[in-house]
């Protein structure tokens, strides 16, 4: 018997898409349709790029976006050098952007238990006991009284801590940093950090820990905090936590002599914004000072805070690390809790001051929450930060989107570039298209023999042999889903899986599933480990070559993790195959040259938003049916409002904001 199929042509309108922490098997380039890219309007950051350096204000740079785990988007522009191509393999003094990789080596001494986030810094730094703070964090006066409490591992996490820069004021406390020689991050120095720091101990706090934000040299201080608890460089540490098991081979405090010759020059620019190139000699542009050599081979002065070199490949494994909730093509580096952890806002109602960073913080880095939505592109829980040299990188994990941009000038603040680089990154978003769904259907027929009525009942292994559970029928329920394709893999646009799921018993781990043993992709938690009794929607961009024409096989597995059974069940499958603008069966229907796009705009004053359908193509629309993704959204009452719903319930349309017949 042979189940008759009915061709599904769906347009995609959805507002936001896509998983959360989804495991690529590698971080490879993919063409950018596969992944929802627009080649076109990918080309369009190239352009804006040369026509900065043609305009002389950069000398060059080196961008990359990334979309479900696979790069749509790598490309270098102008000079790494004077008469020397930029190539994308070039070195760049990340500086700030350090911060988030010292913020994870602290989480992972948590995951360790050799840390505490509200332990006292004093516990690792005696040094730091019985600090003073100013009265007047804002005044000329130096007077100081007692911390009410000691600075916190979390504090330093959270630039809580009243530690600051010496830069940003007040101008008495800026002056002792100076006197203390605390400011100087970026010349060439003898000593270590751990010196250094011993010195920032003895400077009175700006302000009572945990009382307001400033930006600080608070993650310097937890490099030296990992060296204390590790007994290990910061260098060593890191290296081994993070460069070596996620393949970051050019990341480093001190450039080998080796690879010196890929470093990128550094500029700062003239009265008249005019490049000037940046030598050994260090110079001062506006409240810095800096020299290009600081992070020569012979450098010690490993700064948590600021002091690495990486390239946009390396940096963009770390970022993928984190989207995937600590794990890069196999290798753990942090748990995904841990990752959840630090990507969360941890400041409250207080507000950072960096434009294109959100308005909240996380562990390291900006987050951008729903009171500042309306005024950046991303996605609510976007996390993002930048280095003083006009680098800068964004995570967007509901639309699985990563952006690192790299060029070497300060000051910068004179350019739009970060700007409309995420402005025109996020244009290229575009999953619209008609696809066809094949479903997963049970039965022999259909290659899938079952056993119960939840042949997708996903079990783990313990329960097979397990003598209290082995004699269920539920336990012979495989998870197994054997999906026919009839595409002609060569042809298509894109293929993507897409589920609908119950999440299981409370602790289930590692929920996953493999496609034709070609690719195996993580399922997300939804809320914490113990909480996962609730519905979610999960989908899943894969590669072309994961798929066979004929039938496929998706292997839903599980864990046991901590409760007595570890399961969840499948309730909907689906294989969808993106089809080409040059399908006969759309040029049948007189659809090839489709296309439309959706606006969404919030509607002032209000909680509402409209939405606007734009096509150019005269086609005769009968009507148009709006659905969206929800995230941050409590669906079942259950109080944890991280649920994610998709765009069908049992193979129907959900979520539908919104109709419209003219």
């Amino acid at each position: 018997m042979r189940r008759v199929k009915t061709l599904l042509y769906v347009l995609c309108l959805s507002l936001t898409c896509s998983s959360l922490a989804a495991q690529s098997p590698q971080l490879a380039p993919a063409v950018p349709q596969e992944i929802g890219l627009s080649k076109p309007a990918l080309d369009d950051i190239t352009q804006m790029l040369e026509r900065q350096v043609s305009e002389g204000k950069i000398a060059g740079a080196v961008a990359a976006v990334a979309r479900h785990g696979r790069i749509g988007y790598l490309q270098a522009v102008g000079d790494r050098a004077p008469d020397t191509a930029m190539q994308t393999d070039t070195l760049f003094r990340i500086a700030s952007m350090t911060k988030i990789i010292t913020c994870a080596g602290v989480m992972s001494l948590v995951e360790d238990g050799h840390l505490t986030l509200d332990a006292p810094l004093s516990n690792f730094l005696p040094e730091f006991a019985g600090q003073r703070v100013l009265v007047d964090p804002t005044g000329a006066s130096l007077a100081t009284t007692s911390a009410a409490r000691e600075p916190t591992i979390h504090d330093l996490l959270t630039h809580r801590s009243g530690l600051t820069y010496g830069w940003f004021g007040p101008a008495a406390l800026d002056e002792i940093y100076r006197e203390h020689d605390l400011t100087d991050l970026f010349v060439p120095t003898d000593e270590t950090m751990g010196q250094r720091v011993s010195r920032l101990a003895r400077v009175p706090l700006k302000f009572q820990p945990g009382s307001a934000w400033d930006y600080s040299l608070s993650t310097d201080v937890l490099g030296r905090v990992i060296e204390a608890v590790s007994g290990l460089t910061l260098e060593q540490f890191l290296r081994e936590r993070f460069f070596r098991p996620l393949s970051m081979n050019d990341t480093f405090f001190a450039v080998p002599d080796a690879k010196w010759s890929r470093m990128s020059a550094l500029y700062t620019t003239g009265e008249d914004q005019s490049l000037q190139l940046v030598s050994s000699q260090p110079i001062t542009a506006g409240f810095l000072r800096f020299s290009d050599d600081y992070c020569r081979s012979d450098n010690r002065f490993e700064a948590g805070g600021s002091g690495l070199v990486s390239t946009a490949g390396d940096y963009l494994r770390f970022l993928q690390m984190l989207l995937a909730g600590g794990e890069l093509e196999g290798t753990r580096v942090l748990q995904a809790a841990t990752v959840e952890l630090m990507t969360r806002n941890h400041i409250g109602d207080m507000r950072i001051p960096f434009p294109d960073h959100g308005d909240g913080f996380g562990l390291g880095f900006g987050v951008l929450t729903p009171a500042g939505v309306a005024d950046d592109v991303a996605s609510v829980g976007t996390y993002s930060w930048g280095g003083v040299f006009n680098t800068y990188f964004w995570v967007d994990p509901q639309e699985q989107f990563i952006g690192v941009l790299m060029t070497q000038l300060f000051p910068y603040n004179h350019l739009n570039t970060r700007t409309e680089f995420k402005r025109l990154a996020y244009a290229a978003l575009d999953d619209s298209g008609f696809e066809q769904r094949y479903w997963y259907e049970p039965g022999e027929e259909f290659a899938n023999p079952h056993f119960n009525g939840r042949q997708l009942r996903v079990n783990a292994p313990a329960a097979s042999t397990d003598d209290q559970f082995a004699s269920r029928s539920e336990v012979r329920s495989s998870g197994l889903a054997r999906i026919e394709v009839e595409e002609d893999l060569r042809e298509v646009r894109r293929a993507d899986l897409m589920t609908e799921m119950w999440g299981g018993h409370p602790g289930t781990a590692n929920k996953r599933v493999s496609v034709n043993g070609r690719t195996t992709r993580l399922i997300p938690e939804v809320g914490a480990a113990s909480h996962h009794c609730t519905h979610q929607y999960p989908s899943f961009n894969l590669r072309r070559q994961d798929l066979v024409n004929g039938y496929n096989s998706c292997q839903f597995a599980c864990d046991q993790g901590d409760t007595f059974w570890g399961h969840y069940i499948v309730d909907n499958a689906a294989l969808c195959v993106g089809l080409s603008a040059n399908d006969p069966r759309l040029q049948a229907h007189e659809l090839s040259n489709f296309s439309a796009q959706v606006s969404a705009q919030a509607e002032p004053g209000g909680e509402g938003f409209r939405l606007q359908l734009n096509t150019e193509t005269p086609a005769p629309i009968a009507a148009v049916h709006f659905q969206a993704k929800y995230f941050g959204y409590d669906e079942n009452g259950n109080g944890w409002r991280t649920d994610w719903h998709g765009m069908t319930r049992d193979r129907r349309p959900y979520g539908v904001v919104g109709s419209a017949t003219s």
